[in-house]
């Protein structure tokens, strides 16, 4: 009844001792319930865009960062900021510095794959519209878990091309003021456009998602 997914009627029970509040079962499976007018699950998801995921993935790293290094100055709560066991060291020779970290405090059972219980840890649904469907985008393998190389990859894959273009440009103008640069076409997932056109009514081209241009494409108007 908090909006919150417990792996079993003993953490829930925990849970609402330590909130001091009551709390009750309003369905089985993964929060959100399922209502009449989102019979195929959390309709949010759908909405999350390649580049939805790839900032979401960014501001997790920092946080992971933050909270390394507030674990590094404190303790908090005794947790070493380098890594120290056999699984810690597993992790890291994979992943990179605080998203290493994170995976190896996340991975509660030891086994080296974080299951829906342990990523439930991570509790910013609230905050983040899109964060279960980052990590399910993270399990590349569709067994429901997360495997230590799928998290590290989620974290350090690139930005699709069409953004990563668009990125620069942004920064080249904003160091260098320059003008008449082709600014791509990018569709919703952070991929180029089919069709690219100069403004003005200028030439058009056709390309491929990554951005190379089509052979024997270019021309007026806009492209077949």
């Amino acid at each position: 009844s908090d909006g919150h997914t417990y792996s079993s009627a003993c953490k829930l029970e925990q849970q609402a001792c330590l909130a001091s509040k009551q709390l009750t079962v309003r369905c089985e499976g993964q929060c959100p319930c399922p209502t009449p007018h989102s019979p195929a699950g959390d309709s949010k998801q759908e909405l999350c865009t390649g580049q939805d995921l790839a900032d979401l993935g960014d501001r997790l790293r920092d946080w992971f960062q933050l909270l390394r290094e507030n674990a590094k100055q404190n303790g908090s709560g005794g947790l070493p900021a380098s890594p120290t066991t056999a699984l810690e060291r597993s992790v890291a020779a994979t992943c990179k510095e605080a998203v290493g970290w994170m995976f190896a405090r996340l991975d509660t059972s030891g086994d080296l794959f974080l299951e829906a219980a342990e990523l439930a840890a991570i509790n910013l649904d609230k905050y983040e519209v899109c964060i279960r469907a980052f990590f399910n985008s993270c399990d590349t393998s569709k067994d429901g878990r997360v495997s230590a190389p799928e998290w590290c990859f989620c974290f350090w894959r690139e930005k699709p091309p069409c953004l990563r273009e668009l990125e620069r440009i942004q920064i080249q103008e904003a160091t260098k003021k320059k003008l008449g640069t082709f600014i791509p076409s990018c569709d919703e997932d952070g991929y180029y456009r089919r069709a690219q056109c100069e403004p003005g009514g200028g030439e058009c081209w056709c390309v491929d998602q990554h951005g190379a241009e089509l052979t024997g494409t270019r021309g007026h108007g806009s492209p077949e």
